[in-house]
């Protein structure tokens, strides 16, 4: 009986106290690298890819046939082999076009590494911050508890302070299990995060001052678009097409009768070319051609809007950092105001998220 006490006991425990993930950014990010369903379902793209590779090798396949005419005294084919020869570097155009295939994908998946990276630092500081305030209206609203009493402006503040604190319990509980479907985790597991903005944000201004130029940025960031990828694959497409156009050699060689009614056998060699009646790939030569235009006017137009991106980043990064050095000695001058800290927190938010904009704009993660 005992023991049947103690295995409801751990029941009831483990029902009410979930397991906790205390976790640092750094193990946050080894966490959705291996867990996340995006870099997964991108990770099991290369396979296709290379896949393409095999498919691009092969060469025509030879034919084995056999063929009697039937005529009065004709010439009997027991055997005939034929050997389509592609003229026109068309195996080299398709390996070309296959490797860029297999270029592109493995850039999709840095893309996608980067990108979920760039969505965790957002989710993992809305979570600390909001987690922070609703600590900050709870201690608040326990206060006005104890003075609830004494005046009736307190009970306003009371249900004003409550309607706050389930705004932020809101957001905290959304922003968690975003983050949890991000992390790939148990949706009953909670998570402690650690918070490590300041070591983040020093890192970020050793690295604003190592960058020598912006084209040198630019040049990082416009690695992430994969429009140069884009470009060579068009071009292996319109040269892969043009290519199909010139007509294939075909060898055939096989036994027959020298001539009708000869009744010795011997071999005989054949030879012809593959011409198509009709040319079938003007359409898809247009197309490529259309999109190869299309990826060079994208390509202009975005490395301008880059440069912009870039310096908006770095600017809302300093100013940011400055306006959260001066609600820290805020906070030193006033440490009893509330109102402050709640200013202050959400300063800190502004800070997360301008480390986030600023991770993007360079195209960098630490």
């Amino acid at each position: 009986m005992q023991g049947i006490y103690l295995a409801l006991f751990f029941l009831f425990w483990s029902l009410f106290n979930h397991p906790v993930y205390s976790l640092s950014y750094e193990e946050a990010v080894k966490l959705a690298l291996a867990n996340n369903k995006n870099i997964k379902a991108k990770l099991a793209l290369l396979p296709v890819a290379e896949a393409e590779m095999i498919i691009a090798k092969y060469r025509p396949n030879p034919s084995l046939a056999s063929a009697h005419e039937l005529v009065r005294g004709g010439a009997i084919q027991p055997v005939q082999i034929a050997l389509p020869i592609e003229i026109g570097k068309k195996r080299f155009y398709r390996k070309e076009l296959a490797k860029k295939e297999i270029e592109k994908t493995k850039l999709e998946i840095e893309k996608e590494i980067w990108q979920t990276q760039i969505e965790l630092r957002g989710l993992y500081s809305k979570s600390l911050v909001s987690k922070e305030l609703v600590k900050l209206f709870k201690e608040k609203q326990k206060k006005l508890k104890r003075l609830s009493g004494e005046e009736n402006n307190n009970q306003i503040e009371l249900l004003v302070n409550a309607n706050l604190i389930d705004e932020y319990e809101i957001s905290l509980n959304s922003v968690n299990l975003s983050l949890k479907e991000l992390l790939n985790v148990d949706i009953d597991q909670n998570l402690n995060l650690e918070d490590d903005l300041k070591d983040l944000v020093t890192k970020y201004k050793q690295k604003l001052n190592q960058i020598n130029s912006l084209e040198t940025i630019v040049d990082k960031r416009f690695d992430t678009l994969i429009l140069e990828q884009e470009l060579g694959i068009q071009s292996s497409l319109i040269k892969s097409y043009k290519a199909q156009r010139i007509p294939d050699l075909v060898l055939e060689t096989g036994v027959s009768h020298p001539s009708l009614g000869d009744p010795f056998w011997g071999m005989y060699l054949g030879g012809g070319f593959e011409i198509p009646i009709f040319d079938r790939k003007q359409g898809e030569i247009k197309k490529a051609e259309a999109q190869l235009d299309l990826v060079k006017l994208e390509k202009a137009s975005l490395r301008s809007h880059i440069g912009f991106e870039i310096k908006k980043a770095i600017f809302n990064f300093k100013t940011r950092e400055k306006q959260l050095a001066r609600f820290n000695k805020l906070l030193d001058l006033s440490s009893a105001d509330s109102s402050f800290q709640e200013e202050y927190l959400k300063a800190k938010l502004d800070m997360w998220l301008a480390v986030q904009e600023l991770e993007f704009a360079l195209g960098v993660v630490l």
